[in-house]
C-alpha cells in the first residue's frame, strides 16, 4: 500500500452498486443468481419473515452463489451471527463465515444477527465451500454456506445483519461491499440510526482515515489516525461513544469530551496527552496492540452510546 492512503467513504461504492443493479435479476435466474422472492422469503428461527430481510429484497444487489467443491453439513449450534458448530462426514466443525463480521452476542444487534442466521440455516440442504477449507489461527473452518440455494454470507450483509470484512482475499469481496452499501444506504438492520436505541440526535461524520503510518506502523502508531467532525448544529458529548476497526478486535472508548458544531476530532492510535480546546481536538487511543488500521483495507466505525453505527469510513483497498 502506498503511503498516500486513498479515502473511501461508503458512498464511493455507489457506482459499483448501480452497476450491479443494472445487470442483476430480482429472482433466481441464469447462472444461479439469487434473490428472495414472494414465494420463498428468508425466515427467522420462529418462521416469521424478518423485516430487514423483507426490505432488503427490494432492488437488492444479487450475486451468484458458490457452486464449486463443497461439503454437506448439519448445524449443531449457532454461536453468534457469524459462527456456528456443525457435523459432517468429515467430523465436527467449528465454522466462521468468511468475508463478514457480525456483532457479538452481548453487543448491539448481536442477538438479532444470531437469530437471523439460525433462520437462514433452517434449511433442507446446507453446503459449505470451498472444501478443503482455509483454517484460521483459532482452528476454525472458514467458508461460505449456501442454504437451499440462498447464499447465507451475502444475505446477512445485504440485510444489515453483518458488515463486510475484506481482510482476507476471497472472490466475493466486491459483491459483499456492494451488499453492505445497499444495507447502509437503506438503513437496514444494524445500519439504522435507532438500531439499538433511540436516535441520539448527535451528528458526527468521518473526514479522513490514514491507515498506513510513515515507516514501520508498529514503531509509529501515532502516524495513523482518523478524523471526524460534528456536523450537527449543537454541542455533542462523546461520553459512551466508541471507535472500532473492521475486525472489532480494536476498540476505543471516548472520554467525556464536548465537541462544538464544526469542530474536528482526531484519534491517533498511539499514546499521548489528550488535547481538548476550541481548535481541533486531539485524542490518543494508546491501543495495546498497534497498529489498529490494516494497510490492505479497513473500516473505521463510530458507534454512539447505544452501540448503533453513527458513521463509517473505509480506507483504500489494494486488490
Amino acid at each position: 500500500m502506498t503511503s498516500d492512503t486513498g479515502l473511501c467513504r461508503g458512498a464511493c461504492l455507489i457506482a459499483l452498486f448501480v452497476a450491479s443493479l443494472t445487470g442483476c435479476a430480482s429472482s433466481l435466474g441464469d447462472g444461479g443468481v439469487i434473490a428472495p422472492t414472494d414465494e420463498q422469503e428468508p425466515a427467522t428461527a420462529d418462521n416469521t419473515v424478518d423485516d430487514d430481510i423483507a426490505s432488503a429484497s427490494i432492488d437488492a444487489p444479487t450475486v451468484t452463489a458458490p457452486d464449486g467443491s463443497h461439503l454437506t453439513i448439519t448445524v449443531d449450534r449457532v454461536s453468534d451471527g457469524d459462527s456456528l458448530r456443525a457435523t459432517s462426514s468429515e467430523g465436527d466443525l467449528e465454522i466462521r463465515l468468511l468475508g463478514l463480521n457480525a456483532p457479538e452476542g452481548d453487543e448491539c444487534f448481536g442477538d438479532r444477527s444470531a437469530t437471523t442466521l439460525e433462520g437462514l440455516l433452517d434449511a433442507d440442504e446446507l453446503r459449505l465451500s470451498p472444501w478443503p477449507p482455509e483454517i484460521d489461527d483459532f482452528g476454525r473452518t472458514l467458508g461460505f454456506i449456501v442454504a437451499d440455494g440462498v447464499f447465507v454470507n451475502h444475505e446477512l450483509i445485504v440485510t444489515g445483519h453483518a458488515v463486510a470484512r475484506d481482510q482476507s482475499d476471497h472472490e466475493f469481496a466486491e459483491a459483499f461491499e456492494i451488499a453492505e452499501e445497499h444495507a447502509s444506504t437503506n438503513g437496514l438492520g444494524l445500519w439504522a440510526s435507532d438500531a439499538c436505541g433511540a436516535d441520539t440526535g448527535s451528528r458526527f461524520e468521518f473526514v479522513e482515515i490514514v491507515a498506513d503510518a510513515p515507516g514501520n506502523d508498529q514503531e509509529n502508531p501515532n502516524g495513523e489516525w482518523v478524523i471526524f467532525e460534528n456536523v450537527g448544529d449543537a454541542d455533542a458529548s462523546l461520553s459512551g461513544w466508541s471507535l472500532r476497526d473492521e475486525s472489532t478486535r480494536h476498540r476505543y472508548e471516548f472520554p467525556d469530551v464536548i465537541v462544538a458544531p464544526g469542530q474536528l476530532v482526531r484519534v491517533r492510535t498511539g499514546c499521548g496527552t489528550d488535547e481538548v480546546g476550541s481548535g481541533q481536538i486531539e485524542l490518543f487511543w494508546c491501543d495495546p496492540e498497534p497498529p489498529v488500521w490494516n494497510n490492505g483495507g479497513d473500516t473505521a466505525f463510530l458507534l454512539d452510546f447505544n452501540g448503533s453505527i453513527a458513521d463509517y469510513m473505509e480506507s483504500s483497498r489494494n486488490r
